[in-house]
């Protein structure tokens, strides 16, 4: 399989997230759990409208930053802006109310070597407009091929769902060497090359989430790692999630000197 223009294809798939909603296929965590309530709430909910549905997913980094994938702000349609920050978003069981914060965002910058052709650098910080209460998470280095990380997100759990899940979702990835996903001719240097395990996937609403790599201590998230940015996954397009093709995301490292030098700006 040859995909060569990389942007086209982002760009028509976080495009059809909130107007295909009847695509069920491609709109999933597959394989993945329910996170344990209280962990994990620097992950965030990007969305065009305050109480709209989750587009794109981010990263909270500093009181005011949201780490994503630049894809999820560029060339998209009105309906998928990214306006506002939904910061540890949960849905009280058995009501429509949600709890959380909803921050709106002020602005995009964009990294400066993104290239949106070849997916470099494929990484955005969403600065928002009031400052965030929730404990930020931690950004860590490379992970090494063989390695376990998980990815996050509100997909829906299985093709016969209607709507995306309530409960924030994790799925458990294994860390390729870059050379497995060289095959489909997409990488650059700065691809993490993750999954492609038969049955567990995460697709369209999740693009920009973390993928993150666990400390020691599996009780607490305080240790975890940030380690890259969920991106393209490779057979999502015309193909239903889960059918065992690998994900390009984006690496932290090549993006963190960038990213601490906007967060030194902020201090």
């Amino acid at each position: 399989m040859k995909i060569h223009n990389v942007a086209a294809v982002i760009a028509i798939a976080i495009a059809s997230i909130g107007v295909n909603a009847d695509q069920t296929s491609r709109r999933l965590i597959v394989g993945g759990e329910s996170v344990i309530e209280g962990q994990y709430n620097y992950t965030v909910g990007i969305r065009a409208y305050a109480n709209g549905c989750t587009n794109c997913v981010g990263i909270l980094i500093h009181e005011f930053l949201v780490l994503t994938s630049a894809a999820c702000a560029t060339n998209v349609s009105d309906e998928v802006q990214p306006r506002f920050a939904a910061i540890n978003q949960k849905i009280v069981d058995g009501t429509d109310i949600e709890t959380g914060e909803v921050i709106e965002v002020n602005r995009v910058i964009f990294h400066p070597t993104y290239d949106e052709k070849k997916v470099t650098n494929d990484v955005a910080l969403l600065v928002l407009k009031n400052k965030s209460r929730i404990k930020p998470a931690k950004l860590g280095c490379d992970p090494k091929p063989g390695s376990k990380v998980w990815a996050f997100g509100w997909g829906k759990t299985n093709s016969s769902h209607d709507f995306p899940s309530h409960t924030l979702q994790r799925v458990q990835f294994e860390v390729k060497t870059n050379d497995f996903c060289d095959m489909y001719e997409m990488l650059t240097p700065t691809n993490l090359c993750v999954g492609g395990e038969e049955g567990k996937d995460i697709c369209d609403n999740d693009y920009g989430g973390p993928l993150i790599a666990e400390g020691a201590d599996k009780n607490s998230n305080d240790d975890d790692r940030v380690v890259g940015i969920i991106g393209l996954g490779i057979g999502n397009f015309g193909e239903a999630c889960g059918v065992g093709v690998p994900s390009l995301s984006t690496r932290i490292s090549f993006a963190l000197n960038w990213i601490n030098e906007v967060i030194d700006s902020f201090k």
